[in-house]
């Protein structure tokens, strides 16, 4: 949970600083319309606001797929040898590229998001999540691989049409005054068509792409397949500590998610409720079509958010030379009206409804910035479709390590972490306890002034602790 609630709050930090990754889909210009990427819980720790679990073909399909016959094996087979063929190559020239001239750089960064683009949803899926982490990857690179949010090719218009009558029983013109054949953007796990209702509201129609579950569900199995060979036969000290089999299931009911959009349409429903939506409060959620019966498993109908991404406005004002303008054109004091409203809705979802947007990133963030410059701003959170709680127990256990690390108690914190790790061999706490508290005064928390969201290297932290996880050998709890 900390893991999520850190990288959730770090992608509001442009809100204050300029890490950029647009997200185009729009009917226009300046209009944006919505795709989501969902992301999971830990099993039995994190639940997902959904439909019950045996609804769901999509959880059905990635938790049961097994191989039960020769055809099942060449599938796999056939499956690692595209995707070797496919991204072993550019991966293994893209370090080297950056010893040459910006050129080949360039040229080496396009084969790479091709490949992301050929290898499928899941492949598609980490590119995206890679586009967010300029402390990780180049910044030319992280532009590069957001591109990914939008080029990802589109389906027949024949098959959103069959989609949407089969989901609805009923036909397109019945059930619409207009859809716009043309998709105002394609993700790695659907596309959303700009429409419109009979009683002439704008709406974003999200249809899944055709044979997505399969395939996510053959490059789940061979992900889970690897972490456990590289966990049991890897010769490498300490590399079972890291959970690698969890991180892949994980990453799997996270792909699973996206799989189902009911659960973005129940996602959006109880936000809109804990944020008062209805009343027209400054924090808004779009309004998924549920009382109409325009929500299914492969089918999202939703109001059609009229505002600007944050990404948009913090690139179009990137190179903007005028310091009175802040960051994203606003003036600097409606620049941190916005930051203040951003933070107090995250932190309002940690700790007052404990109930979570796990994927705030700029793209995300809608502003509303009224012409008049005395009124308030108004923020819309959009693609809900990933959305964690905790339990009573876990999320009293959470808020004691939250406040530790806010106090800059990094000893206090690892005892926590040791207290509740599912599993540790940890012969030296002492030093554990030491390793968490020179990480924590490393991004001064606890330290008045210290603290910097605009320098915190999350990379870089998060690198430092799985180090020393793995060298103490400590399992770290899901929610931690």
């Amino acid at each position: 949970m900390l893991r999520r609630m850190v990288s959730s709050s770090t992608a509001l930090a442009p809100l204050c600083c300029s890490r950029v990754r647009p997200w185009l889909c729009a009917c226009s210009p300046t209009d944006r319309a919505w795709l989501v990427p969902p992301r999971r819980p830990a099993p039995t720790v994190l639940r997902l606001a959904s439909h019950r679990r045996e609804d769901s073909a999509a959880d059905d399909e990635l938790s049961t797929f097994r191989v039960h016959t020769v055809a099942d094996v060449l599938r796999l087979i056939a499956r690692a040898l595209w995707l070797g063929a496919v991204m072993l190559p550019p991966l293994l020239l893209l370090l080297p590229a950056y010893l040459l001239p910006e050129f080949f750089q360039r040229r080496l960064e396009l084969e790479m998001l091709r490949a992301l683009q050929r290898g499928g949803p899941c492949t598609i899926k980490l590119g995206q999540w890679a586009s967010t982490r300029p402390d990780v990857l180049p910044l030319s690179v992280c532009r590069t691989l957001a591109t990914l949010h939008d080029t990802v090719p589109a389906h027949s218009v024949e098959h959103t049409r069959a989609t949407i009558e089969a989901a609805f029983g009923a036909p397109l013109t019945k059930l619409f005054a207009h859809v716009d054949p043309v998709p105002v953007g394609s993700g790695c796990i659907a596309q959303v068509h700009c429409g419109a209702t009979a009683a002439g509201e704008r709406v974003a129609i999200k249809v899944l792409h055709p044979g997505v579950i399969r395939q996510v569900a053959l490059d789940v199995y061979l992900m889970r397949t690897a972490a456990k060979l590289v966990e049991d036969w890897l010769p490498v000290r300490g590399l079972r500590w890291l959970a690698l089999s969890d991180s892949a299931d994980e990453f799997a009911a996270f792909m699973a998610s996206q799989l189902d959009l009911r659960r973005e349409a129940t996602n959006l429903a109880r936000f809109r409720a804990n944020f008062g939506s209805e009343r027209g409060g400054a924090i808004q959620f779009p309004r998924p079509f549920l009382d109409e019966g325009l929500v299914a498993r492969s089918v999202l109908v939703e109001s059609f958010v009229n505002g600007t991404p944050l990404s948009q406005m913090l690139e179009r004002h990137r190179g903007d030379l005028r310091p009175e303008m802040g960051q994203l054109g606003l003036g600097i004091a409606r620049d941190r009206e916005l930051a203040r409203r951003g933070l107090e809705a995250f932190f309002t979802m940690v700790l007052r409804h404990n109930f979570v947007h796990a994927d705030l990133h700029p793209g995300n963030v809608l502003v509303m910035a009224p012409d008049d410059p005395s009124a308030p701003l108004g923020i819309s959170f959009v693609d809900a479709g990933l959305a964690v709680e905790l339990s009573a127990r876990d999320q009293a256990n959470f808020k004691r390590l939250f406040r530790a690390l806010g106090a800059g108690d990094g000893r206090k914190a690892a005892r926590l972490m040791l207290e509740h790790s599912p599993e540790h061999a940890c012969e030296d706490p002492t030093a554990f306890e030491e390793g968490v508290q020179r990480i924590v005064q490393g991004v001064g928390l606890g330290s008045r002034g210290a603290f910097n969201l605009k320098a915190l290297k999350i990379g870089d932290v998060l690198l430092e602790l799985t180090t020393l996880v793995r060298v103490h050998r400590v399992k770290v709890e899901p929610n931690f």
